[in-house]
């Protein structure tokens, strides 16, 4: 799973349809850690040719029930305003 979606970058360039990949979830129940790789594609992500790193927190659900972290992760990303109308690649 990845998200998809057009970016801006803090250095003024932009991308358009943006690879959007959840690189890695460490933590525990407290607090995990987010590892958010960008690439122009999934070829290029897949390779680790990423544009640039994001690293976000939140704070996981550890109920049976719930996704894994990973799951949880990408849900969370797009209830932040960076990634609303992101889609699901």
């Amino acid at each position: 799973m990845a998200l998809q979606k057009d970016l801006a970058f803090s250095n003024g360039l932009s991308c358009t349809a943006a690879y959007i990949k959840v690189f890695s979830v460490g933590g525990g129940k407290e607090k995990a850690v987010i590892e958010v790789s960008v690439a122009k594609d999934k070829t290029l992500s897949d390779t680790n040719n990423y544009i640039e790193k994001r690293y976000y927190n939140f704070t996981p659900s550890v109920l049976e029930s719930a996704p894994n972290f990973i799951k949880q992760a990408y849900e969370y990303l797009k209830t932040l305003s960076e990634y609303t109308d992101a889609v699901d690649v």
